[in-house]
């Protein structure tokens, strides 16, 4: 599929909704049409306004009905509908999620949080997979990561920021082991803005005793893409 108004083809309007830089959403609108035909031939005499007649006309008597079509069009950045899923812990909480400890993809987004020491985590498609939905996925990358006693230091310490204790919620129950125990998350308004810049949907908590940081988000892209840096 491609873009209406440009052409535009949905694989390259797709990596600009992937980065979080444009948006599906949902456009209404009506439009009238007059139709006139023949009375007792319809079928070969049928004419609507705005369109070439499909038939012309003879004289004689005609039968006018006014026609009022609903458009209900669903426009996108790459033609997909309305996202779903589109704020963290919204859709099916531990569908798709299987447990990963691998540490680079988790560093490649979020290493401006700390140094990723050990890391549990998994990516939902939020979308289902169904193949009936054209373009992008969105995908919500869930999981924590050990990070440094100096690190934790750094983030909770930084200046302009204010933090408030926080439960996360729909966390999927194969990471409930990870994110539960003796913890007290807190989190920053702040340091949310810092590191997504605005590119995408995320919440970030921290727990200072355990040096852990439970991160909730959609479709996050690298750090070297954004150009996220949080320091003291």
């Amino acid at each position: 599929m491609s873009d209406i108004n440009t052409g535009t083809l949905d694989e390259v309007n797709g990596s600009f909704a992937t980065l979080g830089w444009a948006k599906p959403f949902i456009s209404r609108g009506t439009v009238t049409r007059e139709v006139t035909w023949r009375r007792g031939d319809i079928s070969r005499s049928t004419s609507v306004s705005g369109f070439r007649p499909l038939v012309a006309t003879r004289a004689g008597v005609a039968l006018k009905g006014a026609l009022v079509v609903a458009v209900l069009v669903s426009v996108g950045s790459c033609g997909s509908p309305e996202p779903r899923g589109s704020a963290p812990g919204t859709d099916g909480t531990s569908a798709g999620c299987e447990i990963r400890d691998t540490t680079q993809q988790v560093a490649d987004r979020f290493s401006a949080l700390g140094k990723v020491v050990s890391t549990e985590w998994c990516a939902m498609d939020l979308t289902g997979g169904s193949s009936r939905v054209p373009g992008p996925s969105d995908i919500r990358m869930v999981g924590c990561f050990e990070t440094t006693a100096a690190d934790m230091q750094k983030i909770l310490g930084g200046s302009g920021r204010t933090f408030q204790k926080a439960e996360p919620e729909d966390i999927p129950d194969p990471l409930s082991g990870s994110v539960g125990g003796k913890t007290e998350w807190v989190t920053s308004p702040e340091v949310n803005e810092e590191i997504t810049g605005g590119l995408y949907t995320a919440t970030f908590y921290f727990d200072r005793d355990s040096h852990k940081v439970l991160f909730d988000s959609v479709n996050p892209t690298r750090t070297a893409d954004e150009g996220a840096v949080v320091g003291g």
